[in-house]
């Protein structure tokens, strides 16, 4: 993903569309990446499926070029639902949209590859409106990708607009020339962020670009009203704040810190309409409200972000309502001293250029093809062994498999995912007992005592090393009631959002590159993460520096409290290290990334465990 669906430092800005490189083969790397946006609005599909085929195409196309793709580049798709065809009034409404689709090929340039009709959007009297929705999908470079979410304070904030016929027609042909425009400035790095004018108006998308990094907005209304004089004016009225929400589709707003009136764009369709804030607030001047004139009104950001989330809080709450203790003890939150107070980092005593990192594959793991990549890139030679399970025989083979390449591996790597669907009683058991299964127990424990081999566990392996006693105690078999575990979210669900978390230690080969107190942003991704642990067990871990990473709030303090401590982990705990410090564990996937990846989302994103892990070997 090169676009997080939820950017900026909050991760509170929807982007625009997805963004994505192409997978290739591993260990290359690819800056081609694909964009994909759709476009629809059921408000004018129900007044005319005309206008709302016509729209929708336009509104997929500049999501397109808010992305900072080339909207006349793309290719189309479109889906369609339709009441049920009981006459002939009923007839004309999927044929009307269709020729509103055909138009907007024909005028944009744009051909539908694809599509799928679902003529059965009828239950008893009730119907869905009349629906062609748009997806617009198109590839360009991962260096041209753009996000929505204001960047910084003092920059213009300018609008282009697309002007509309009496009949309410969008004029493609100037939509796709400036365009075209904004595609040249943004490749010359001349646009720091764009975003779409969608149903709720430019008062929407200034809301949603500014609720990312907490960045105001001061917008001039007069400003605003004559910008849309010479597009719409003629036949809509744009008196007062009003104009503020009217849906103009196709319209875009545009942050820089350049001067675009002489930009090339056609003219009467760009305007500037007002410039980035430090306060976390929109104001909006020069309002007329009834009669009266001149007057500012202010909104809070906060606000703002209270009432978007408040709509479906009850069904997706945005964080637990658990209880946590939101100040962490001292001595739960303080980075581990230097390695001469607890131990050095193990030495490999015996150098091997190219180590082999062998990669498990259980029913439900996920994410082995990242994992693979993420240690390839760092100079590794993988091997992935698929633990087939289908009957007794099948099985039995695997394992004989997997315990062979185990008495020639270095490293033994357990990827994320849903071992045996995240079975009732606690995910990853299959994976554990796996583990500790006769030879197969004996071969992981010559691979870390008799060879100074490294074990590492992410998400659902991370699961699999603390259910079978790798974690924290170095052994297979070692688990007891008063043992740390992993237990569902507090939220209750499924969580997938990017985290800070902290280096605690380097005592590791895994952390040796790092210093205490380095901060990371990580993506995770589990229904399942929620590290539980004593505090009896917890000061254990903390006087033998075990502890790897813990996560952070936005000042890099330790923290109970979500969205933060996403799962609600004991004491924020993200990851924990061995007492001889090979073998890792932790819930953040940090093999997710590679360069140009969750380019809207700040911080250091790059981990490289798996360099360290390659690097320990070379010594």
């Amino acid at each position: 993903s090169v676009l997080f669906p939820y950017g900026g430092k909050y991760q509170n800005t929807p982007e625009a569309g997805m963004s994505a490189k192409i997978p290739v083969v591993s260990p290359r790397e690819t800056s081609t990446v694909s964009l994909m946006t759709y476009g629809f609005d059921p408000r004018i599909g129900n007044w005319s499926p005309w206008h709302g085929s016509k729209i929708a195409v336009l509104s997929s196309l500049a999501k397109i070029s808010c992305l900072g793709g080339k909207a006349r580049s793309s290719r189309l798709s479109f889906q369609e639902f339709f009441g049920r065809a009981v006459n002939e009034k009923r007839w004309g409404y999927p044929a009307a949209a269709l020729l509103g689709s055909v138009d907007a090929q024909v005028e944009s340039g744009c051909a539908s590859i694809g599509g799928k009709d679902s003529m059965s959007g009828t239950f008893e009297d009730i119907n869905v409106p009349h629906t062609l929705v748009s997806f617009a999908v198109t590839h360009d470079e991962v260096s041209n990708v753009v996000s929505g979410a204001f960047k910084s304070n003092g920059n213009n904030i300018y609008m282009v607009s697309v002007p509309y016929s009496d009949k309410l027609e969008p004029d493609y042909k100037t939509f796709l020339e400036n365009s075209d425009v904004i595609y040249d400035l943004n490749n010359a790095g001349k646009i720091k962020a764009m975003y779409p004018v969608g149903p709720g108006g430019i008062a929407e998308s200034l809301t949603k670009m500014a609720m990312g990094n907490m960045i105001g907005a001061k917008i001039d209304c007069k400003a605003v009203n004559k910008a849309y004089e010479s597009t719409v004016g003629k036949y809509c009225s744009t008196r007062g704040v009003e104009a503020l929400f009217i849906p103009i589709y196709g319209n875009i707003l545009i942050e820089t810190d350049q001067d675009l009136s002489k930009a090339g764009f056609k003219k009467g369709t760009i305007a500037k309409i007002g410039e980035t804030i430090q306060e976390r607030l929109i104001k909006v001047e020069n309002v007329t409200i009834s009669k009266i004139i001149n007057e500012c009104v202010e909104i809070d950001l906060k606000d703002c972000v209270t009432s978007w989330e408040d709509k479906l809080k009850e069904v997706y709450p945005p964080v637990s309502d658990y209880p946590s203790q939101e100040q962490l003890p001292q001595w739960a939150t303080s980075v581990h001293k230097s390695l001469s107070d607890i131990r050095k980092a193990p030495a490999f005593v015996q150098p091997k250029a190219q180590p082999k990192v062998l990669l498990p594959v259980f029913p439900g793991t996920n994410c082995e093809f990242d994992m693979e990549r993420a240690f390839n890139l760092a100079g590794a030679n993988t091997k992935i062994v698929v633990l087939q399970n289908k009957n007794p025989d099948v099985l039995a083979e695997s394992l004989l498999e997997l315990e062979k390449e185990l008495k020639d591996t270095q490293i033994l790597a357990l990827s994320g995912g849903f071992s045996a669907g995240d079975e009732p009683d606690g995910s990853a058991k299959f994976i554990a007992n796996v583990l500790k299964a006769g030879n197969i127990s004996e071969e992981v424990m010559n691979l870390l005592k008799k060879r100074d081999g490294l074990v590492l566990g992410i998400c659902n392996g991370f699961q699999a090393l603390v259910k079978s006693g790798l974690l924290p105690y170095g052994r297979l078999g070692m688990v007891t009631e008063k043992s740390p575990t992993l237990f569902r979210n507090d939220i209750n669900r499924h969580i997938s959002q990017m985290v800070s978390t902290k280096v605690m230690t380097n005592a590791s080969p895994w952390l040796a590159s790092y210093k205490g107190g380095e901060i990371h942003s990580i993506a995770v991704s589990h229904g399942e993460g929620k590290f539980v642990v004593s505090k009896e067990m917890a000061e254990k871990l903390i006087k033998n520096g075990q502890i790897a990473f813990q996560y952070v709030d936005e000042s890099g303090n330790a923290t109970s409290l979500a969205p933060y401590n996403p799962n609600g982990s004991s004491y924020a705990i993200e990851g924990i290290i061995s007492e001889d410090g090979l073998i890792l564990g932790k819930m953040g996937h940090s093999e997710r990334y590679e360069e140009n990846l969750f380019k809207n989302i700040s911080g250091n994103k790059q981990q490289d465990i798996f360099v360290n892990a390659v690097n320990y070997f070379k010594k």
